[in-house]
């Protein structure tokens, strides 16, 4: 039996290809790395599979690639040694919302855009980082360990559990959901605490682009989604000046998203054209600026926000900052 009838085996004839203008595409991502062509590509939809595709390869010496979107900046996605990627696009079930816990379980073919969307049916948002691609995988931005833009939340981290599978063919689960994730486990957490068992499995994850395992589901937090938001943009010439701003601000707990960019990202994300709107937004625009959403959740929205704001323009004031708009 050739490796191609026995991916077919594990996945179906109908999610393996060695078709060489696929292979041309997975070749490559948006980073620098050298471009390097698989030998296979194949799809599977269940851990079991996974499971099976990483005993197959183990057995046979065969590079595995995990790969759980078509978008990817980094060069983790690009086969330098050839072999075989996974494709986990097929795996993108929103396994579980647990809003107790505010958290939500997902596969890694779960994008931003279809996260976002399930999570606001039930009144429930993501936790964003800056500006993600709406097709790329919350999981890998998660992995990726991308800053998220509301830093009360950060300090916990929005990854919490995951299930992986290691590259000696053992799925295993980090965390409490080492001891189950549904309701019949007789713990209110349900797989939400992330430490234990044993070592830091939880972070040793983190960042190894798929060198350390497969995941097939992850634990993520989840935020309320707010009712009202008010936004402040708050310019400023001098570093110093607005890493004291955010300190103060910080300190007082107040607004979700929050974050700080120097005039060429925000250049960046404002331009429709590049080569039009670029440089002329470079010259206008401040050389740095803070961004501070105020937001109203579903309980009398609009007195929070108003509480916030004052709370804002008092530290405005002690800094002798000019009036804050937004």
């Amino acid at each position: 039996m050739n490796i191609k009838e026995a991916l077919s085996r594990i996945v179906g004839r109908e999610n393996v290809s060695d078709d060489p203008e696929e292979l041309d595409a997975y070749s490559r991502d948006h980073s620098l790395s050298p471009p390097r062509r698989p030998s296979y590509i194949v799809r599977p939809r269940t851990a079991e599979e996974v499971l099976a595709l990483v005993k197959f390869a183990g057995e046979h010496r065969l590079p595995l690639v995990p790969a759980s979107s078509g978008v990817h900046f980094h060069g983790g996605t690009v086969p330098s040694l050839g072999g075989i990627i996974v494709d986990l696009r097929q795996m993108n079930r929103v396994l579980g919302i647990d809003e107790r816990n505010r958290k939500v379980r997902i596969e890694p073919g779960v994008t931003w855009a279809h996260l976002a969307t399930e999570l606001g049916k039930r009144g429930f948002m993501p936790l964003f980082p800056l500006t993600p691609h709406p097709l790329k995988s919350a999981l890998t931005s998660h992995l990726e360990r991308e800053p998220i833009l509301i830093p009360k939340f950060e300090f916990g981290e929005p990854l919490l559990t995951t299930e992986v599978v290691w590259g000696r063919g053992q799925i295993f689960r980090t965390g409490a959901a080492a001891a189950g994730i549904g309701e019949g486990t007789g713990s209110i957490a349900r797989g939400a605490f992330p430490h234990g068992p044993g070592l830091d499995w939880w972070r040793i994850l983190q960042g190894a682009q798929g060198t350390m395992g497969i995941l097939t589901w992850g634990n993520v937090k989840m935020e309320i989604l707010p009712e009202v938001n008010k936004v402040f943009f708050m310019p400023f010439a001098d570093a110093a000046d607005a890493v004291e701003l955010m300190y103060r601000v910080g300190r007082k707990m107040i607004g979700y998203e929050f974050l700080m960019l120097n005039r060429m990202n925000m250049a960046a994300i404002l331009a429709e054209d590049w080569f039009e709107d670029f440089d002329r937004l470079r010259a206008l625009l401040p050389e740095w600026t803070v961004i501070l959403v105020l937001s109203g959740g579903p309980v009398r929205p609009g007195e929070r926000i108003e509480y916030e704001e004052e709370a804002l323009r008092e530290i405005a004031a002690e800094l002798s900052l000019p009036e804050v708009r937004s």
